[in-house]
Formats: structure tokens, sequence, C-alpha cells
């Protein structure tokens, strides 16, 4: 399983290579409200405790 990077917030091409999954499958979930995301400088981050948090729910 691949690693996420150790800092705070990811970018989400980070979190979908965690999940194997496309990036606009990760920015579907923050738009349904699976994961919680925040705007920095105009782009979407995820929290890392966030990221792992959801791994389990989905």
């Amino acid at each position: 399983m691949p690693k996420l990077p150790d800092k705070e917030l990811l970018r989400v091409d980070e979190v979908a290579k965690f999940w194997s999954v496309a990036v606009s499958t990760v920015y579907s979930w923050v738009d349904q409200g699976i994961m919680q995301a925040t705007k920095k400088g105009g782009t979407v981050r995820i929290p890392r405790d966030e990221a792992l948090k959801s791994r389990k729910m989905v």
C-alpha cells in the first residue's frame, strides 16, 4: 500500500495515489462530504488525519 507524505495538508493527487483511485474520485468524495477538505492558495488540500480517517470509511 502506498504511504501518505508526512505533512499536515495533502494535495488531491497524493490522496488519490494513496487510495489507488483517480483524482476525480477524490474530488467526488470531497463534494459528497465523505471527507473534509480546505482551500489553500486556490487549491484543494486534505488534512492528513482526514485522509487516514476517510480511508477506513470508503
